[in-house]
């Protein structure tokens, strides 16, 4: 005769491995989502480090080099020498800057 016993151990085995099953796919799904999340922050750290690293070579730029400077600070900030005259310029945004005409 069976025992009833070996039955029901039988079911409690099987649904243990379901659920261990539905949990290790969850699992990979998050494993997977992690690994995802780590590559687009291995990405954004390495642009940091580029532009870090322009960053560096810009300020010894600067340091070395005086001209360098003036130039960015006028371009970039638009700043000038005292007595300097500043004109600004503006034209419509439809019709644009004039054509460099040649006579």
């Amino acid at each position: 005769a069976k025992r009833p016993g070996r039955l029901l151990s039988l079911v409690v085995v099987l649904l243990a491995g379901l659920v261990a099953a539905a949990s290790g796919i969850r699992g990979f799904r998050a494993l997977r989502q992690q690994e995802d999340r780590r590559d687009v922050l291995a990405g954004e750290v390495a642009q940091l480090e580029t532009e870090a690293a322009a960053l560096r070579e810009a300020i010894t730029r600067f340091r070395n080099d005086p001209a360098a400077l003036d130039l960015f600070a006028r371009t970039r900030h638009q700043l000038v020498e005292p007595g300097e005259v500043v004109v600004l310029l503006r034209f419509p945004e439809a019709v644009g800057p004039p054509k460099n005409r040649e006579r």
